[in-house]
C-alpha cells in the first residue's frame, strides 16, 4: 500500500476576491502541473470571508433583480475549488495579521482568535486596495 507524503511547498494566497481566486485557479490548473514533482505543492487560499462578491455585477443588481439575481452576487469560495484534492488545495477563513519574510511564514487569525502560522514556499498578496492614510 502506497503512502502519500504531505506537500512541503506551500503557495499561500492572501485574499479571496477576484484576484486571489483567479490566481489560485491558474496556479492549480496551469502552473503546478508543469512543475517537477508537482505533488509536493499545495495552494492555500486565506480570506477574511468565506464568500466572494461579484463586484462587476453590483450596479446591475442594485437596479433590478432581473438584470442580475441577488443570490448570484456572492459565491462560496470553498465550493469553487471542490474539483481539487485536499492535498493540492486548502482554504482558510481568517485574516493575515503577521508576515515574517525572513522565516517565510504568515500568521492567519480566525474570527474566534485562533492563530495559524503557515510556512510558505511562495506568497501571493491579493488583498485588494487599502488606504495608507
Amino acid at each position: 500500500m502506497a503512502t502519500t507524503t504531505p506537500p512541503n511547498k506551500k503557495i499561500v494566497i492572501l485574499g479571496g476576491s477576484y484576484a486571489g481566486m483567479s490566481s489560485a485557479h491558474y496556479i492549480l490548473k496551469h502552473v503546478i502541473p508543469k512543475l517537477p514533482s508537482n505533488e509536493s505543492y499545495q495552494v492555500i487560499l486565506a480570506s477574511a470571508s468565506s464568500q466572494a462578491l461579484c463586484r462587476p455585477a453590483c450596479p446591475r443588481s442594485l437596479i433590478s433583480n432581473d438584470m442580475f439575481a441577488q443570490e448570484k452576487l456572492f459565491v462560496d469560495i470553498k465550493q469553487q475549488f471542490v474539483r481539487y484534492s485536499p492535498e493540492s488545495f486548502s482554504f482558510i477563513t481568517g485574516t493575515a495579521m503577521e508576515l515574517d519574510h525572513t522565516n517565510r511564514t504568515v500568521s492567519v487569525t480566525s474570527r474566534i482568535g485562533e492563530v495559524e502560522k503557515i510556512e510558505f514556499y511562495a506568497l501571493v498578496i491579493a488583498t485588494g486596495l487599502f488606504d495608507l492614510g
